[in-house]
């Protein structure tokens, strides 16, 4: 018990090891926030520099950007370090075409810059074959609002098409929303962290920081292997007690099989050993009145021995052969191989089937 008790007290103490080096978190619906974000208003505890997020009663983050304003927060990816915005009123290219993207102020930047044209053009004739989608939340029944990277205005003005405007837009790659429309969300990538207190955590569910702070302790693998080594031992110990158990009851069922196996005239004949009367004490017989109390006798060819049904030795439980001499005892007529009961009266003179003392017979 004395081990279990210590793991058990390595696993408690984890958080609370690992809790030095990792910044506190917290939950905004489904969302965890860790370094460097906090909400506002939440004492980190350290020196590190954070940026703030707002929490909505709805369970929304809100991320504000100088001269931007509030976007919402859809996803933090921390192993890549990206945040990924949506505009609040789901029109993206509102807020690009009337205030573009100033960055400069915010610890945000973007993979690439691209220069966005917005068209208005007639609904029928908007040209959407040249890599422009036309944008929901700007267009209406009769017009179409449209926005590319193309430099050739000639060919829109063609259509209809006339210049409501340009923005700068943050994208990841190039020509991404000529190709996934305007609507998309927008990403932004921050530096990487350069707080030695904090450690970034790229857990996104409720629940999976306290056991990202137990793996990532130092005593955890150690105790791990302490825990494993103990779940050996137990595991071996059981084995053996179940081993141990089977060779028991296999020993019961073949002491039981053997003894049914017996012929039953042996079963029946052995009888057990008579209480010695005062003063009689037994022993053993010499080798000449072993002769004089015994005869030689050959078992016949079907291993049987005329007028004696058991065709096996009391003594050994082995069947007689074929030819074999066996000693059978002149006094009460049981059988045995020769040395089996020549050993067993020269130690004791009586039968050892049915107790009978040859030392009181006459010579």
């Amino acid at each position: 018990m004395g081990i279990l008790e210590f793991l058990l007290f390595l696993f408690l103490i984890f958080p609370n090891v690992h809790s030095e080096y990792v910044c506190s978190s917290s939950f905004c619906g489904n969302i965890q926030i860790n370094y460097p974000f906090k909400l506002q208003g939440q004492e980190p505890g350290n020196d590190c520099t954070y940026n703030n997020l707002t929490c909505s009663n709805g369970g929304i983050i809100i991320l504000n950007l100088p001269y931007s304003g509030d976007f919402y927060v859809r996803y933090i990816d921390y192993y890549s370090n990206k945040i990924t915005l949506y505009d609040p009123r789901n029109c993206l290219p509102g807020r690009i075409l009337n205030n573009s993207m100033n960055l400069s102020s915010s610890p945000f930047s973007a993979t690439y810059y691209e220069n966005y044209t917005f068209y208005t053009c007639p609904k029928n004739a908007a040209p959407v074959g040249y890599d422009a989608l036309p944008i929901g939340c700007l267009s209406n029944s009769t017009n179409a609002t449209i926005a590319t990277t193309q430099e050739s205005p000639e060919e829109f003005e063609y259509f209809g098409c006339k210049i409501i405007g340009s923005s700068i837009i943050p994208v990841m790659f190039q020509g991404q929303f000529d190709f996934q429309g305007i609507d998309d969300d927008l990403s932004l990538y921050w530096n990487a962290s350069d707080c030695k207190d904090c450690d970034p955590q790229p857990s996104q569910e409720p629940g999976e920081s306290r056991w990202n702070n137990v793996w990532k302790s130092p005593i955890f693998f150690p105790s791990f292997l302490l825990l494993l080594l103990l779940l050996l031992s137990c595991c071996t110990r059981l084995i053996k007690m179940a081993v141990a158990r089977n060779e028991g009851n296999a020993s019961v069922d073949l002491n039981s099989n053997t003894a049914a196996a017996l012929p039953q005239s042996t079963i029946l004949t052995i009888l057990p050993r008579p209480t010695l009367q005062p003063g009689q004490v037994i022993t053993g017989l010499d080798d000449s009145k072993i002769k004089s109390y015994t005869e030689l006798v050959v078992v016949g060819e079907n291993q049987s021995i005329s007028g004696q049904e058991n065709s096996s030795c009391a003594i050994c439980l082995e069947v007689y052969n074929p030819e074999e001499k066996v000693r059978r005892i002149a006094k009460c007529g049981h059988f045995f191989h020769n040395d089996c009961i020549v050993l067993w009266l020269k130690k004791k003179s009586n039968c050892p089937v049915c107790r009978t003392t040859l030392s009181d017979v006459k010579m």
